[in-house]
């Protein structure tokens, strides 16, 4: 029997650095980059690099497209509760397939991201907003549709 062979997005992912100087990724799968969508992606990964930047205490220390690396800030965070063993789970589904997947930011920012007596996200609020938008405008699920984040909670990560 034959493998299915699904067509390879392109992803951008961020390695953050948290205040024990331990490095932590989360990527963001995304349409194929060509010449032709090349300024508009890389407009829109700015966005979601902002977003990101805005929802975790660490430091963005690597961006990652494709096949390159470009450093951001691969200095340690000032802020001690910036720990990449806790994160912020989004949860996210395939507009068209229905399909769910998840991703994983490191050392959130507490104060930002979570709401006082739960673990849950707000993604109606003002302070998850920008992350959400920002995921949806330029994120594609591994089949290529657009994708819609419909959760987001804190939890603990691996060490």
């Amino acid at each position: 029997k034959r493998r299915r062979i699904k067509k390879m997005a392109s992803k951008v992912s961020f390695t953050i650095r948290d205040h024990s100087d331990e490095l932590s990724s989360v990527a963001f799968p995304i349409a194929a980059v060509d010449e032709t969508t090349w300024v508009l992606t890389n407009t829109r990964i700015a966005a979601l690099q902002a977003a990101v930047a805005a929802a975790t205490t660490g430091n963005i220390a690597f961006r990652t497209l494709t096949a390159f690396r470009e450093v951001v800030d691969d200095n340690r965070p000032l802020n001690p509760y910036a720990q990449r063993e806790i994160g912020l789970r989004l949860f996210y589904s395939d507009d068209v397939t229905g399909k769910k997947y998840h991703l994983t930011i490191p050392a959130p920012d507490l104060i930002v991201m979570s709401q006082g007596g739960t673990d849950l996200i707000d993604l109606t609020g003002s302070l998850a907003d920008p992350i959400v938008a920002a995921m949806q405008a330029l994120m594609v699920s591994e089949d290529g549709n657009p994708v819609t984040v419909y959760k987001g909670l804190i939890v603990g990560r691996r060490n």
